[in-house]
This record gives C-alpha cells, structure tokens and sequence, in this order.
C-alpha cells in the first residue's frame, strides 16, 4: 500500500469539502471571464454549469471537463483510442439506397413482358414489350471516424475569472495533472511556483514532501503548457485550493 487513506481520511475530506465551496457557482452564462481548459477536478462538472451540457459525442456541442487530465493529453497527442470521446459511435454510419435488376440463377436478368395493345379497330395502342425487374436494397456503411474536439474540454469559468491555471502533482511516482479556473477575479500573468508540502500519511509515520508545481496564464485557453520563469504571486486560498485538490488524488485513489 502506497498511502494509507484511511490514517489521512479526516484531512482529505476537510479537504475536499473546503475544494467543493470554493468551486460551487449557481447559474451559467455569457458573463465577463476567460475561458479555460480543465481537466482532471471531478467536482467540475458540466452538469453543476449547465444541465444537459455533458456528453463525450463530438460534434454535439458538448463539454466533457469532469473528466482526467491523461485523456486531455491523450486527445492531444493524437493517441484518440485512450482520449474519452466517441469518434466511432455504432450508430456513426450512413444509408445508402441501392436500385438493380433483378437476376435469375442463370444470372440472367429478369424481365416482365406485357403483349401489344389494341383497340376495337385493330390499332395497336401499345407496344408490345419487356421490362426488367429490379431490387430495391440498403447498404448501411461506416462514415469516417469523427475529428477529435477540443473544445469540448473547455470551460467558461465564472464571472470575472480572470486566470486558468495548471498543475502537476509529485508524490511517490505519482504524477497527475489539473487544469482549469483560477478562483481569484484578477488577473496573475504568467508565473509558476513549485511548492513543496510535507504531509503525514500514517500517524505512526514520519511526514513525507508532496510537490506541487503550479502555474497561472491570464488569456482564454492559455493552459495546454505554461512556461515561465516569473515567481508566483498568488493568494494563498487559491494556492491551497489547487494543492488540496493534488492531495486529494494523490491519497484517495491509493490502493
């Protein structure tokens, strides 16, 4: 076992619950704020923001934010199969309508004869003649995979958010990855700050050094990668806020 969760349980859920009413918002829309990739925070739900906005079929308009950060990176790296969204839905195909004549076991064509016509003076009023039998058929065929979207891992964060942030978590060969809303109404530029934490998994254990590296971008979907060299100027709720959320996965996803 690598971290004993039931030994840290009490601070995970202090700490998720403290996570959850900093991100609780009522209501969506088209207020003043940047946009923001996000990934990896499952109280980020596209439900919470707008009811009837989840789904992983691209092309529908779609969000799918609630979702890990490895399927993100999977979509970006093109590997699609391990990337969340249904690109070959079953029911991803087209009809196509066939019409062709009809065959006997000779391979012959089959044909319908009519006799000629005629009228009460002997007139012909209808060519005699032979016309072939057709079938009617559909062909149901798979159309071409659906192009990876996204967009679809893109938030509108909450009125006046003015930074999207992404962060990485170190911990015993543990190394996931959070983006998404920053929770301040300024704007940070782009900094990053490594942040070290020592945490006490088991009581009767010493305290182990969890790492955090953390950074802050201030335009809409800045935060794929963020690179800089500028020291991180953060209040310290929002630097918790996102070092809570590390801990919380790096410890309740233990085996």
């Amino acid at each position: 076992m690598k971290g004993d969760y039931r030994s840290g349980g009490v601070l995970i859920i202090f700490l998720f619950q403290f996570f959850l009413s900093l991100h609780s918002v009522i209501g969506w829309g088209e207020w003043d704020s940047v946009s923001c990739y996000t990934c990896g925070i499952t109280t980020i739900d596209p439900e919470n923001d707008e009811e009837g906005s989840y789904g992983t079929d691209p092309g529908e308009n779609k969000k799918m934010y609630n979702h890990s950060c490895d399927l993100m990176d999977n979509g970006l790296g093109g590997n699609y199969r391990f990337a969340g969204q249904e690109l070959e839905p079953r029911d991803w195909v087209e009809k196509i309508e066939h019409t062709e004549p009809k065959l006997d076991e000779n391979g012959t064509a089959i044909t319908v004869c009519k006799e000629e016509v005629l009228d009460t003076n002997g007139t012909v009023i209808e060519e005699a003649r032979c016309d072939p039998v057709f079938r009617n058929w559909t062909e149901t065929r798979k159309r071409p995979p659906k192009s990876y979207d996204m967009t679809m891992w893109v938030r509108k964060c909450p009125e006046g958010v003015r930074s999207c942030f992404k962060a990485q978590g170190n911990w015993d060969e543990q190394k996931p990855v959070f983006r998404g809303c920053s929770e301040s109404k300024y704007a940070h530029g782009t900094t990053c700050k490594r942040e070290l934490k020592a945490v006490r998994i088991n009581p009767a254990a010493p305290l182990v050094d969890v790492e955090v590296y953390l950074c802050y971008c201030s335009s809409d979907n800045c935060n794929i990668e963020i690179n800089s060299g500028n020291p991180l100027r953060v209040d310290g709720a929002s630097l918790l806020t996102v070092i809570a959320t590390v801990l919380i996965i790096l410890f309740i996803t233990e085996e």
